[in-house]
């Protein structure tokens, strides 16, 4: 590990002067591709990697063959990296930081990464594996440098800023807020993901129309959906903008009161088996719930066999329910219809929809957001893709944000 002295920066791998150099890349390089090709198989060969989720589902996205698709959606002729992205990496989700340096990379620039201050294995892991690969790939150096320091280093940040071409912050506003007081160059600019909030709509009759199956076909796709739900929320605590915390049941008040009963049943077993609520989190759960409860109209606390599934029935829409910092398994619950009511609060902090549901309500999601100019909603996705990494995210287009066109005119 290396240090800069000049600013109190470790540098664990790189080196920040010559990525400040570094000449611009074309967007899906041969070297860059090479080099992310590479870091997937040693995912996939080392042992501690093998035990986190995300490390393996970050190993497939690097893939040769999906390096390529995602190529194919670009018309790269004539475009050229920026040159220097400063990442600020968020504490919540530990694999942000390997998507946000593949973006920086992808869009053919030299990346600084400053992590967290929380130490995560994911991290650590992550960064022994970056370092190995980096010492047999053509991907020279300083194209990746990941740092650390005090998030009180205003001279880091300046610093960092300052030699940047653009700036990535990953939230939350609070943390934008602080960063943006360090200038950028005259022709740089930030790229921004603040705190956002999303919603999982369901549709009553997708699961109760599994109990006409045979028995175990019906286990399994209970099992499968409370799977997925477990690593839309619980896996980050519901600390990731992408995980929803409000759930919008659709259908007959027969259907949903049916379907909730198979929906939670399922959820509770997923969750006794793989989390554990710490009591800093349960805490924070009854005083959310407390605050929600005085606060709002119309509201009903729902009971269950324990704390591990908090669970608050509304019967009105309202965009301050996402004020309350739902996490650790605490959802808010409506029930309509039809999907009309979602425009209530589709404001531009809406960030993904997580859907189980027929083909006709997802149009119907899609159509009312066109048909209504709704300012939020970027993401439309099934429940178990919410934290999927896309390099559209946020409705910005990351490839297009992060390069340049050369135009020539003859």
């Amino acid at each position: 590990m290396k240090k800069n002295d000049n600013y109190n920066i470790k540098v664990l791998c790189g080196d920040i002067e010559k990525a400040r150099e570094a000449r611009a890349l074309r967007p899906f390089s041969e070297e860059v591709t090479e080099f992310l090709v590479s870091l997937s198989e040693e995912i996939f060969k080392d042992k501690q990697a093998k035990h986190y989720s995300d490390i393996i589902t970050f190993g497939f996205f690097c893939r040769g063959k999906n390096i390529e698709a995602l190529k194919k959606q670009y018309n790269l002729e004539s475009r050229l990296g920026l040159g220097l992205i400063y990442h600020i990496a968020p504490g919540n989700v530990p694999m942000n930081f390997a998507y946000s340096l593949v973006a920086g990379l992808l869009g053919g620039n030299a990346s600084i990464i400053k992590l967290s201050s929380k130490e995560f294995e994911q991290t650590e892991i992550m960064v022994r594996l970056i370092k190995k690969v980096m010492e047999s790939v053509e991907l020279k150096g300083e194209y990746v440098t990941l740092v650390k320091y005090s998030a009180e280093n205003k001279e880091a940040t300046n610093h960092l800023s300052e030699i940047c071409d653009a700036r990535m912050i990953w939230g939350g506003d609070e943390t934008i807020k602080k960063i943006r007081k360090s200038e950028l160059g005259p022709r740089s600019f930030d790229i921004l993901f603040a705190n956002r909030n999303s919603v999982a709509v369901i549709e009553a009759k997708e699961i109760t129309k599994n109990q006409n199956l045979g028995k175990q076909e019906s286990i399994a796709g209970l099992v499968r959906l409370a799977r997925d739900f477990y690593n839309d929320t619980y896996l980050y605590d519901q600390n990731a903008c992408s995980s929803p915390r409000i759930i919008y049941w659709v259908g007959s008040d027969r259907e949903i009161e049916e379907a909730k009963v198979l929906f939670w049943n399922a959820i509770h077993q997923e969750v006794a088996n793989r989390y554990q609520l710490e009591a800093v989190i349960s805490v924070n759960k009854y005083v959310n719930v407390c605050r929600a409860a005085i606060e709002i109209d119309n509201i009903t606390a729902e009971r269950g066999p324990d704390n591990l599934i908090t669970r608050m029935a509304v019967g009105e829409l309202d965009s301050r329910l996402f004020r309350y910092n739902m996490a650790g398994g605490s959802f808010v619950e409506y029930s309509s219809s039809g999907i009309e009511d979602l425009e209530k609060i589709a404001g531009k902090d809406l960030q993904t929809i997580g859907y189980y549901a027929s083909k006709n309500i997802v149009e119907e999601i899609k159509r009312m957001i066109i048909e209504k100019g709704v300012r939020g909603i970027d993401r439309i996705v099934p429940i178990g893709e919410t934290s999927s990494f896309s390099l559209v995210w946020d409705g910005i287009d990351l490839i297009l944000r992060l390069s340049r066109i050369i135009t020539s005119v003859s």
